[in-house]
C-alpha cells in the first residue's frame, strides 16, 4: 500500500519501451504487456497473492505481488513495422496494439504465440498516436489530429439484408 516497487523487468530487444498495459486473462490472472520501439510486443505475468479475507488468486481481492518468475516471458508475432505506441486491453483475453506503421492489431491472448493475431486494421494515412478500448469499441488517433472509431458491439453489426447489399447492389 505504500507504492513501493514490486519488481523490475527490462524486456529484451525492444529498443525501448513505448507503451505498457495491464491485461487480465479470464483464468490466468494479470499480466503486463509492453510494446517496443522495434515493433515487438512482450508479456510478463504477475504473481498474485490473496488479500486478507479475499477470494482465490485472480479474484477481485487478489493483489499483485510482483512478477511471476516461474512463468516465461512471451513475445507476440508478427511484430509491427514501427514502434508500438498504444496498447489497450479490450474484452477479456483480447489486446489491441497500435503502431507507428499505421496499423492496429487485435490479439487473442488465450492462443499460442503464433496464432494470437486475430486481425489487423490498416489504412491510416499517417502513424498512430494512441489507442483505447471499452471492450466493444476502439478509438485511435494519428498525428494528423484525426480520431478513428471502430464499433464491434452487437448494435453496430450489419443485419443479413445489409450484408447482402454491397455498394447498392444485391449479392
Amino acid at each position: 500500500r505504500d507504492g513501493s516497487p514490486r519488481g523490475c523487468w527490462a524486456p529484451p530487444e525492444v529498443g525501448s519501451a513505448r507503451s505498457v498495459a495491464f491485461v487480465r486473462g479470464e483464468e490466468e490472472g494479470w499480466s503486463v504487456v509492453v510494446g517496443g520501439a522495434d515493433g515487438s510486443i512482450h508479456r510478463r505475468w504477475l504473481r498474485e497473492a490473496q488479500a486478507a479475507g479475499g477470494e482465490a488468486a485472480g479474484g477481485a481481492a487478489s493483489v499483485a505481488a510482483g512478477f511471476d518468475e516461474a512463468r516465461e516471458e512471451e513475445q507476440f508475432f508478427p511484430s509491427h513495422g514501427g514502434a508500438v505506441v498504444g496498447l489497450a486491453a479490450a474484452a477479456a483475453g483480447l489486446l489491441v496494439s497500435g503502431a507507428r506503421d499505421g496499423t492496429l492489431r487485435v490479439w487473442d491472448l488465450r492462443r499460442g504465440a503464433e496464432e494470437r493475431c486475430l486481425y489487423g486494421l490498416g489504412g491510416y494515412k499517417v502513424w498512430l498516436g494512441s489507442v483505447c478500448s471499452d471492450g466493444a469499441r476502439l478509438v485511435s488517433d494519428g498525428c494528423d489530429n484525426t480520431l478513428v472509431l471502430h464499433d464491434f458491439s452487437a448494435d453496430a453489426r450489419p443485419d443479413d439484408d445489409e450484408i447482402r447489399r454491397v455498394g447498392g447492389r444485391e449479392e
